[in-house]
């Protein structure tokens, strides 16, 4: 979703049962789609992936996400990693095109 306008910029459609393997596509069709270098991309905690890290890199693409909740981390841990992102996200200075 374009951030400005609040439009969406690319949609995708897929019967998978679980978000976690689907940002790296489709933010690189909306990168595509935006004609854009790099892309800044934010998404919940349900997109989280780590293998996907890579992908993103090499596609240019940086995302901000909290890592998932897991049955050991307390809700006050969950907390904190999201607002660690935050911080880093509000501190984060915009890449010029090459």
């Amino acid at each position: 979703m374009d951030t400005e306008y609040h439009l969406i910029v690319t949609p995708e459609v897929t019967n998978t049962g679980s978000d976690r393997s689907q940002l790296a596509n489709i933010a690189s069709q909306a990168k595509a789609v935006l004609g854009v270098d790099h892309l800044d991309a934010v998404a919940n905690r349900g997109y989280f992936n780590s293998t996907e890290i890579l992908a993103y890199e090499q596609a240019g693409i940086t995302v901000t996400l909290p890592k998932p909740m897991t049955s050991g981390q307390s809700q006050m841990a969950a907390s904190a990693s999201t607002t660690s992102c935050r911080r880093r996200m509000s501190t984060a200075v915009p890449r010029a095109s090459s």
